[in-house]
């Protein structure tokens, strides 16, 4: 400071103050008191050279591509900006005038819930502050740790209330028999936090097989010993997974219950999982399971089946052999659309220990626990 005595005060910034900031236009706000407590204020304007602030919305986490820009003095031969998750290696994007002393690149590979740095280079050198940002974490799955479990109506839910359920299991069409197929655990995943898991037992009920599962989706109703329900809900997709991971151990008994949906008595059952990414719900009606069963299997969407049209991405697993040991399993997702910058609007997750549920086909002694599913980003 200089000119304490006098009606002007001068004051020096130094480099270290400005190489601290983020570039673009700032304000400097000046505030000064005297012994005898008189005061002034001041904003002072200033454009800073370097890396600007990132905002959300610079960042597209469905397809990675973020855009980060510079504020830039002059006429440079080149500018680039470099870009790494922080610990990682940098990679150099070029960048373009976008604006009155503005440059920007468009950086790639960027992941939900991840830091990165990222800095100014201009014709070979590094000027200002290296900018950070931490991108959002990928949106989950309700309650997928398992823990909110309701009785509605007789009807256990896998969710904190009954109305409105994301999940839904075929207890809607087994509690009014008296029987509930799918239920809450107090056996946990190793190493679990919570204190719950779901636990799905097949049943031959009164006239019918009824295969344990637990689906996100909802309930169409019965008709008889016939039912409907919809497979999928609405979903925001804020980036892109790239798996689906959970915890799970099964049983596949051999099958006692068997009526042509392509097995036999004496085979064993078919422990089967499947998520989807789609345009829309699915409607299932076991009247007429050959036209409206949903299993969206490797060779299921080759097959050109029109159930499949708004699957855009898939995770599929099935077993005949048991497991009957907690284990975390992730299933990456395979693309089936033909634009991969298309952002899917629904959900579809389904569990079962009798994949031939739909056809009234399956094991009495087929059995299975799930703990902890997430959307892995």
């Amino acid at each position: 400071l200089t000119g304490l005595n006098t009606t002007e005060l001068y004051i020096s910034l130094s480099d270290d103050f400005f190489n601290s900031l983020s570039g673009g236009s700032q304000n400097l706000n000046l505030y000064v008191e005297d012994t005898e407590k008189g005061s002034a204020s001041e904003i002072l304007p200033y454009n800073l050279q370097g890396v600007n602030a990132s905002k959300k919305k610079d960042i597209n986490l469905w397809t990675g591509v973020g855009t980060l820009s510079a504020t830039v003095f002059g006429t440079p031969s080149t500018v680039a900006i470099e870009c790494r998750k922080v610990g990682g290696e940098w990679t150099s994007y070029p960048a373009s005038v976008s604006g009155t002393e503005v440059y920007s690149a468009n950086a790639s590979g960027f992941l939900a819930g991840q830091s990165y740095e990222y800095r100014l280079v201009v014709d070979g050198n590094y000027i200002g502050a290296n900018g950070t940002l931490t991108t959002e974490a990928g949106a989950q799955i309700p309650n997928g740790d398992l823990e909110d479990w309701c009785k509605s109506n007789d009807v256990i839910v896998p969710y904190h209330t009954g109305v409105n359920a994301y999940w839904c299991t075929g207890n809607y069409g087994t509690a009014a028999l008296g029987k509930n197929i799918t239920n809450e655990s107090s056996e946990v995943r190793p190493g679990s936090t919570g204190k719950k898991s779901a636990y799905m037992k097949s049943e031959y009920i009164v006239v019918k097989f009824a295969a344990g599962n637990m689906y996100v989706g909802s309930w169409g109703g019965m008709s008889g010993t016939d039912a409907t329900v919809y497979f999928g809900q609405p979903f925001t997709y804020n980036a892109k997974p790239k798996a689906i991971r959970f915890w799970a151990k099964w049983n596949c008994g051999t099958m006692d219950y068997a009526s042509g949906g392509g097995c036999s008595k004496g085979d064993p059952d078919l422990c089967k999982i499947f998520c989807c990414m789609t345009t829309d719900s699915h409607k299932v009606d076991s009247a007429d399971a050959n036209g409206t069963s949903f299993s969206p299997s490797p060779e299921n969407m080759a097959s050109g089946d029109a159930r499949y049209d708004k699957v855009l991405y898939s995770a599929y697993m099935e077993s005949t052999e048991s497991q009957t040991e907690w284990k975390e399993i992730t299933i990456p997702f395979t693309f089936y659309g033909e634009d991969p910058n298309q952002v899917p609007t629904h959900l579809i997750l389904t569990f079962t220990c009798s994949g031939y549920g739909d056809f009234f086909d399956g094991s009495t002694d087929s059995w299975m626990y799930v703990d902890d599913i997430e959307l892995v980003y």
